[in-house]
């Protein structure tokens, strides 16, 4: 009680970053978790799982083409997209109320699920190793 005052708070960069960091631990864990049956699994068997869990999240992809007005080119797999700059935006950045809605509707999901789905992506491209985004 006594630092109150005297140790900054965070910024609201800083709260982002921590709570980024920490959606990755609980994700990771749980991944860990399904995999784990017998023995811990492998490192190949969790970049494995993360990138199915990727994979199903892509299709929200044209949920933020569509509110961007954008048409992707059709001969880039939709996974390297990832790294396009409206596109992090869209699954790091606060999430959008509308593209929530869309992405809802699209589903036939409440709001508030598709909210979640919009993490997915975020978080599981960025648990993927860098020679493994790269080699996508």
């Amino acid at each position: 009680m006594d630092a109150i005052g005297r140790v900054p708070l965070l910024s609201a960069a800083d709260e982002r970053m921590l709570g980024a960091g920490i959606e990755l631990d609980r994700r990771l864990a749980a991944i860990q978790s399904e995999l784990r049956v017998s023995h811990e699994p492998s490192a190949a068997a969790l970049i494995l799982a993360i990138y199915r869990r990727l994979e199903a999240a892509l299709p929200l992809l044209s949920v933020i083409d569509e509110a961007a007005g954008d048409t992707p080119v059709a001969a880039a797999p939709p996974i390297n997209r990832l790294q396009e700059r409206a596109v992090r935006l869209a699954i790091d950045g606060p999430i959008d109320g509308v593209l929530s809605e869309n992405g809802a509707a699209r589903r036939g999901i409440a709001a508030v699920e598709s909210e979640a789905l919009f993490v997915d992506p975020s978080v599981f491209s960025r648990m993927l190793p860098a020679p493994t985004r790269e080699a996508l």
